[in-house]
């Protein structure tokens, strides 16, 4: 079964991996800390030469996520260390008395700018999530955070939604640092050492709110950047009005909040997002430019670094979403194409450093390199390894039917009102992963096809299905599902599909991608035509007909 978007997304994905663990991260580790005055240096030249300027808090936070990112990603440096050192700067010098954060540090005169700044307060919160993840004894930063959150709602709570960005009020506000703020309430939220998740969840739904009733507009569906006092948007900012960038990373950002709190509206706005996002997009150079007026015309014609990786992550989100194989693959070319853009940043300077900005030709601006863009990098590259990361040692797999198998077959479920658990479910999947299998869904949809719901609904169901399984300790690797019937209202979807039971196509497609032994795998599933698909697929297929999937599991004695 060929996936050449795919592939393309996953060489190029290697390529970046590479270079940001043999170049990147060695040198900002090493010239880009600050073992003298602590903290981490905003830019090396060109010449590979750290400068020596005020240290933002923001730039902390950001080194912070980027070093932890890259322990999770499997480098081999120092990453505890690294955030150990950020973490011990942030202590030392940002915090106030009240809990929030100055915004710059002199590290040589000590001097210290303490004017509230929302921006980076966001990245306070994010970066402090990272401390309580990769350190022992982060429970100190999850207090700290939840301290800092407390005293913003106290001093900088905007009387309608979101926050001020100065006291007294100024304008413009901005949806950028609401942007990082709604970003740093999720990463708390998925936290396991997060601290009052009501308070965050309360914090997260309230931006996504703001995001949807303000920031996005009734008329193109595009998202804003600069705001009157009462949310209304301000048409006479010099800036340009629509970046395609953060249209990209409000995307992404827009649909992890739907699939962890069930908002449909959230996933409809976001793929419309990826839409305007790539509107800015230069077709001659395959380079996300930097603005776009109210009309979606281009409007600031240049390019930096930090759109590119966004799209990636934007198009990431919208393979994992696709839930037909030729949507997928289209999403993945998207993918191979901003992250090849991405690299042309990366050439005719120092290994390991970046161009930030390219004029509106193409041609590089000659400045040093500023160490808040290997956040925006890092978290690309981290999403790729998610979806992307090569599976090397060949491990059997669990192949279960989703509606009579995992949940009971109420006909056709399309809301989360319509999931129960099938008794034994659980603890069949957490049986088959300690003894080293992988797990995978693999399900008919054709009530997609027929329109009795969508694949938005889908995949509000899908993630309420997987919440529902790890509260019981469960967790499922990956799904194919498969929308298509002859009888389909949906024109899409109408036909016979490659990947419909009987047909293996679900089944070869994981097998590829995840390196699945075939001999020692088997499938579960509640019709014969799954037993068929199981055969074709040349694994061992079981059909369940019983009350709890447990019961029957030990009474087939494949556990």
């Amino acid at each position: 079964m060929v996936q050449p978007g795919f592939k393309t997304a996953q060489s190029e994905y290697l390529e970046l991996k590479k270079w940001l663990f043999e170049t990147a991260l060695p040198l900002w580790s090493s010239v880009g800390r600050d073992d003298v005055n602590g903290g981490f240096f905003e830019k090396i030249d060109r010449g590979g030469v750290a400068i020596e300027a005020a240290r933002r808090t923001r730039v902390v936070c950001r080194q912070i996520y980027s070093f932890s990112a890259a322990k999770n990603m499997g480098w081999s440096g120092d990453a505890e260390g690294l955030v150990n050192h950020g973490w011990g700067f942030l202590r030392r010098h940002c915090f106030n008395a009240d809990g929030t954060l100055i915004t710059t540090v002199d590290a040589v005169s000590e001097a210290k700018k303490t004017s509230f700044d929302l921006y980076d307060h966001a990245f306070a919160l994010f970066g402090l999530s990272y401390v309580a993840d990769t350190l022992e004894g982060g429970e100190s930063a999850a207090d700290e955070a939840l301290r800092c959150l407390e005293a913003m709602i106290s001093g900088w709570k905007h009387p309608i939604a979101g926050f001020e960005e100065a006291n007294p009020s100024v304008v413009p506000l901005r949806s950028n640092p609401h942007m990082h703020l709604f970003e740093a309430f999720l990463t708390w939220l998925e936290n396991p050492r997060v601290k009052n998740p009501e308070r965050w969840l309360s914090c997260l739904n309230e931006i996504g709110d703001l995001c949807l009733s303000a920031f996005v507009s009734d008329e193109n569906g595009s998202l804003r950047e600069y705001y009157n006092h009462d949310w209304s948007v301000m048409r006479d900012h010099t800036l340009a009005p629509i970046e395609p960038g953060h249209q990209f990373e409000w995307a992404w950002l827009l649909t992890r909040w739907g699939k962890m709190v069930g908002r449909k509206d959230a996933l409809i706005v976001a793929r419309r997002l990826v839409e305007i996002g790539e509107r800015g997009v230069d077709e001659s150079l395959s380079l996300a430019q930097n603005g776009l007026d109210f009309s979606l015309n281009p409007a600031d014609r240049a390019f930096r670094l930090w759109p590119q990786t966004e799209r990636i992550k934007a198009w990431l989100m919208m393979a994992e979403t696709a839930i037909t194989p030729e949507d997928r693959e289209n999403a993945y070319a998207k993918v191979a194409d901003a992250a090849s853009a991405l690299k042309r940043f990366f050439n005719d300077v120092l290994p390991g450093l970046w161009v930030d900005r390219f004029d509106e030709k193409g041609s590089a601006v000659d400045e040093p390199a500023p160490a808040s863009s290997l956040y925006h990098i890092v978290c690309a590259i981290e999403e790729m390894h998610r979806l992307l990361e090569p599976h090397a040692q060949s491990l059997p797999a669990l192949f279960l039917d989703r509606d009579g198998v995992i949940i009971e077959d109420t006909g056709y479920p399309g809301k989360v009102e319509d999931v129960r658990l099938i008794p034994g479910a659980a603890e069949v999947i957490s049986s088959f992963r300690d003894r080293g299998f992988r797990v995978f869904v693999v399900t008919n949809q054709s009530g997609i096809g027929r329109g009795y719901y969508d694949d938005l609904d889908y995949i509000i169901l899908r993630a309420h299905i997987g919440k529902l399984l790890r509260e019981e300790g469960a967790y499922i690797d990956d799904e194919r599902l498969c929308p298509f019937h002859e009888n389909a209202t949906v024109e899409k979807y109408r036909g016979n599909h490659y990947w419909r039971k009987p047909s293996p196509g679900m089944i070869e497609d994981i097998v590829i991608r995840w390196n699945i032994d075939r001999k020692r795998s088997v499938l579960i599933g509640d019709k014969p035509s799954d037993i068929e698909a199981a055969i074709a697929a040349r694994i061992d297929g079981r059909l369940f007909s019983g009350q709890n999937l447990m019961r029957f599991a030990e009474e087939e004695n494949i556990l």
